[in-house]
């Protein structure tokens, strides 16, 4: 990986973890290194979803230019809130906007 492509992947790991912090879940970007190392985490982000006392979420992100795979995701998206893909014999995995996500986890801060 390059330097500026590493460089644009730890900016946009930051920016993510961020937006976990603005909606009141901490979060923070994993060291490269330690990640690689496997010591705490493969993740790009740890998200403490359940609080501090828990295990962190692991979160892994993704970022394109020009949104190459992406917009067909959109496309199936539509107007809906979720979209839930499966592959035969797997679990399902759900795609949604930050913004849907954020209103989801204003549901889970409340109890």
């Amino acid at each position: 990986m390059t330097s500026r492509s590493r460089q644009k992947g730890s900016r946009i790991e930051r920016e993510i973890a961020a937006l976990f912090n603005d909606a009141g879940i901490k979060a923070n970007r994993v060291d490269e290194k330690i990640g690689q190392l496997g010591k705490t985490s493969s993740a790009d982000v740890d998200a403490f979803i359940e609080g501090q006392d828990k295990p962190p979420w692991k979160v892994e992100i993704k970022a394109r230019a020009n949104g190459e795979g992406f917009s067909t995701l959109d496309k199936w998206l539509g107007a809906c809130e979720f979209l839930v893909l499966r592959k035969d014999r797997a679990q399902p995995g759900v795609y949604m906007t930050w913004s849907t996500f954020k209103r989801l986890l204003w549901f889970v801060n409340r109890k």
